[in-house]
């Protein structure tokens, strides 16, 4: 069943997307959802950059489509991609046949781990480069807090009305069961147990813009930990820019003020591109 799957990641017509590079084309693959748009409809004065969208761990592409649509509608090819495997997204960015630039959108610790393994990969032979303008951090990244998960699944709404000793078990359980049977999310835990995503960023700061959106409330990820990540960034010289939610919770940022996370991410776009 597995080499199956992988068989049938290949099978996508790139030919038919090349041809159709002039309008707006989409196609959907078992890892991928591409949309390929005119770039006069864009209003960058050069090639806009493909928009690579990595989504959270549990993500389904249904849930990335309402962000997908933001860079779409201004003129934006985008990708939405939700396996874990850098190499064949690189290979799956250079098959399009575009400028090999892109920005990555990218979502909790799993969207990050995915940027992690692109720069690690892109160092190695056989392997695609391709040109990063920027990226933009949606809550993350931070190091693994199996408290702050907990503390996460006790306030989660389909448990709120329960007394705290029946969240306190049932986090526990839901924890426990998610870590054993769900490979994304188990992957998210223990990829890295030696060193969190928001340490590793520290010491190898990625040379591009950034765009940090995060939330007071976000009980996954800590925001003392990407204030932190940003000002080594500034003291370093490095491109960087936030965006503060106030009520959202984790990856949610987007239902507290729809208008105001659109604006970051495109005004974010235009200054780098």
């Amino acid at each position: 069943m597995i080499s199956l799957r992988k068989n049938l990641f290949c099978r996508i017509s790139y030919v038919k997307i090349l041809a159709c590079r002039k309008k707006c084309h989409s196609v959907q693959d078992l890892d991928c959802n591409i949309c390929i748009q005119d770039s006069q409809k864009c209003s960058l004065s050069k090639d806009p950059p493909l928009v690579v969208l990595i989504g959270w761990a549990d993500a389904l592409p249904k849930h990335l489509e309402k962000y997908a649509e933001i860079y779409r509608t201004a003129g934006f090819s985008t990708l939405i991609y939700f396996t874990d495997r850098a190499n064949s997204l690189l290979r799956r960015i250079n098959k399009l046949g575009l400028n090999n630039r892109v920005v990555f959108h990218l979502f909790s610790n799993n969207g990050a781990n995915m940027l992690k393994e692109v720069l690690m990969v892109q160092n190695t032979k056989d392997v695609p480069k391709v040109s990063i303008d920027g990226v933009i951090f949606d809550s993350g990244p931070a190091d693994h807090n199996t408290f702050a998960k907990l503390s996460f699944l006790y306030h989660r709404k389909s448990i709120s009305k329960n007394s705290a000793p029946v969240k306190v078990t049932r986090a526990f359980i839901s924890l426990c069961f998610t870590l054993l049977f769900h490979r994304p999310l188990f992957l998210n835990f223990y990829r890295f147990p030696l060193l969190g995503l928001n340490t590793y960023f520290q010491g190898n700061q990625p040379p591009f813009p950034c765009l940090f959106l995060h939330s007071k409330r976000d009980l996954l990820m800590r925001m003392d930990q990407i204030q932190a990540l940003i000002e080594t960034r500034n003291q370093l010289g490095y491109d960087s820019h936030q965006q503060t939610f106030k009520k959202a919770m984790h990856v949610q940022l987007f239902r507290e003020n729809p208008s105001l996370y659109k604006s970051s991410c495109l005004d974010f776009i235009q200054k780098i591109c």
